[in-house]
C-alpha cells in the first residue's frame, strides 16, 4: 500500500503508513501531507456517510484536476469554483 500511495501521490488509509510520513514533500503544496494530516485522520469516522458525499467528492476531484492543470489561477479561485459547483449540483444543502 505504501509503494502504491507514494507512486500515485495518493493518501493511504493506513495509519502506520501515514505516521511514517512520505519520503519527500508534496510538489503541489510543499509539505509532507502524510505528516500534516496525521493528527486529524485518527479521529475520522469512516462510517459516517451522507447521500451527498459522492457528488461532493467527484466535484472536488474535477475542480482540483482543473486547478492542477492551471485552469484556476489561485487556490481561492479553485475553492470558489468548488463551492459554486456544489451549490449548483446540490440545491438542498447549505454551502458556506
Amino acid at each position: 500500500m505504501k509503494k502504491w500511495a507514494l507512486d500515485n501521490q495518493d493518501f493511504p488509509n493506513n495509519l502506520d503508513i501515514i505516521a511514517e510520513g512520505a519520503p519527500s514533500d508534496s510538489k503541489v503544496v510543499g509539505t509532507n501531507l502524510f505528516k500534516f494530516y496525521q493528527p486529524f485522520v485518527k479521529d475520522i469516522n469512516g462510517e459516517v456517510l451522507t447521500q451527498y458525499d459522492d457528488i461532493i467528492e467527484r466535484t472536488f476531484d474535477d475542480v482540483m484536476t482543473s486547478y492542477l492543470a492551471g485552469k484556476y489561477k489561485t487556490k481561492d479561485d479553485m475553492l470558489k469554483a468548488f463551492k459554486d459547483k456544489v451549490k449548483s449540483n446540490l440545491k438542498d444543502i447549505q454551502v458556506d
